[in-house]
């Protein structure tokens, strides 16, 4: 992003103020202070005798909390499921979770601060996490009257310049420009602060995604945030991160919108987008690193894999003619918050593409994979791992009770170099898929993907793996809860199936 002196930022601020456009600065308050103590989610009302259900909410407290913890506990204890009490059920489970997640956590997500007219003059810092071996500074903070079914939640990211708050303090004034005005926009913001700015800001590598979930984990469980109303976007570096993110966290999105940056799409398969609108916003003249070209290309997937999945892959990509990187005058085309929130998730899709891809490889750390997507668990992969550019793919379609699920291993092969004097990018790729032989997968299930009374066929690859009746079991409703940690995917039935 670009900086401004403090002469210029001071007229800036001058005109946007006449305008009621978005302000900005290069020149904030220094480093706030420790922030504000921590508000702990209320704690549930959830019945401590064993029993109800069949569960026991010792066992099942322990199996939440080493999921939180990350101790890979596992959760065996089946227990009768009637398709009468499965509503019921769930939601005591959920409440057993809110319970884990409030006793558990160890860095909290504080209540919202709420944003006002001055709000990014005060740079606020509602809360610290650790990732890694450094601190990652964060606001929280909403605007408008709360909807019914929550506040849509917007994770905006900021670039990699040298000067990582000023970064931060851009987005901010960004921010408080998309939610002013007579009738603003009913939002909530999560806006982190790198620990450091230019080739150090990277918003992917697993300390990163750690703080992801956690951020997604506790809003989930806090009662600010509507489920199915959740984005990630950012500018520049946050493009490319929003971007990659959006391919590794499709099943927890509504939507995405990279601005002015684009990613390799070997780092961020389109693929994986078949239920998350997509938006983007570039200039025609953002030549560095590839970025206008970066934007093309995905623009050519993404209309390709919607031609050949109408209804899905859903995007909008606007090239603002002879605009360089990220001019504030442009905000108003810029502005994320209309177009994503008019966006709602489909939790429980009959129709995903899945590229399991390694996320990492930055900041001195390694490659971390996703265990599950939407409905599908992944027991046993089918390849080795020991090369990221070599993955597992898994295209699922739900036809009334047939459950059609293809398995294959991709190698991905980066293509059409470009390149100036510091950089260069490879802005294509081509894929080779081999059917997969080996590999087991657990493929959950409720009412709204099967009908949980008929019998139930699942297909590999073409061939029946499975025919006959599920039946709705306890310990399915824990697990799932305590790997998708979504209130939507409690799931009372499972299949489990060897490529």
């Amino acid at each position: 992003m670009k900086k401004y002196s403090v002469f210029s930022s001071l007229l800036l601020c001058i005109a946007c103020l006449a305008t009621s456009a978005v302000a900005c600065s290069s020149d904030g308050p220094e480093e706030p202070k420790k922030p504000d103590t921590p508000v702990t989610p209320d704690k549930p009302d959830v019945p401590e005798e064993d029993g109800k259900f069949g569960l026991k909410p010792n066992e099942v407290n322990a199996y939440f909390e080493g999921r939180i913890k990350e101790t890979s506990p596992k959760y065996e204890v089946s227990g009768k499921l009637t398709t009468e009490n499965i509503t019921a059920a769930s939601e005591y489970v959920w409440g057993l979770w809110k319970q884990a997640v409030s006793t558990a956590e160890t860095e909290k997500l504080p209540a919202p601060a709420t944003i006002t007219v001055s709000w990014a003059d005060k740079a606020p810092v509602h809360f610290s996490w650790k990732v890694g071996s450094e601190s990652m500074n964060s606001t929280y903070a909403l605007k408008g009257t709360k909807p019914a079914t929550g506040y849509p939640m917007f994770i905006f990211l900021h670039g990699s310049g040298d000067d990582a708050y000023m970064e931060w303090t851009n987005i901010l004034y960004l921010i408080d420009g998309t939610v002013t005005g007579n009738n603003p926009i009913p939002s909530s913001f999560i806006v982190p602060k790198s620990p450091k700015g230019g080739t150090n800001c990277r918003w992917f590598p697993p300390t990163r995604q750690k703080y992801w979930e956690r951020a997604i984990r506790q809003a989930l469980v806090g009662g600010q945030t509507d489920p199915n109303k959740i984005y990630f976007t950012g500018i520049s570096e946050g493009a490319y991160g929003s971007q990659r993110l959006a391919s590794f966290y499709a099943d927890y999105l509504a939507g995405v919108s990279p601005i002015s940056g684009g990613d390799q799409l070997f780092n961020a398969p389109a693929e994986n987008l078949a239920n998350v609108f997509y938006r983007s916003v570039n200039g025609s003249e953002d030549t560095m690193y590839g970025r206008y070209l970066l934007t093309n290309k995905a623009k050519e997937e993404l209309d390709r894999l919607e031609k050949a999945h109408p209804g899905h892959y859903k995007h909008s990509f606007k090239m603002l003619s002879g605009v360089g990187h990220f001019e504030w005058k442009y905000m108003n085309d810029y502005n994320p918050v209309p177009d994503l929130v008019k966006q709602t998730r489909n939790p429980l899709p009959k129709y995903f593409y899945w590229e399991n891809f390694g996320m990492g490889g930055q900041l001195g750390e390694g490659y971390r994979y996703r265990e599950g997507f939407y409905n599908l668990l992944v027991l046993e992969p089918s390849s080795e791992r020991n090369d990221n550019l070599v993955r597992d793919c898994y295209e699922m379609t739900i036809n009334g009770n047939t459950i059609d699920l293809n398995v294959n291993t991709v190698k991905v092969t980066p293509t059409e170099s470009v390149k100036d004097t510091y950089w260069e990018m490879q802005i294509g790729v081509e894929k080779s898929f081999t059917q997969a032989t080996k590999g087991k997968v657990r493929i959950y299930l409720n009412g709204k993907l099967v009908d949980l009374s008929k019998p139930v066929v699942v297909k590999v690859n073409g061939v029946e793996k499975f025919n006959g009746t599920v039946t709705p079991d306890t310990r399915w409703l824990v697990e799932s809860c305590g790997i998708f940690f979504d209130p939507e995917r409690i799931f009372p039935a499972a299949v489990d199936v060897t490529i």
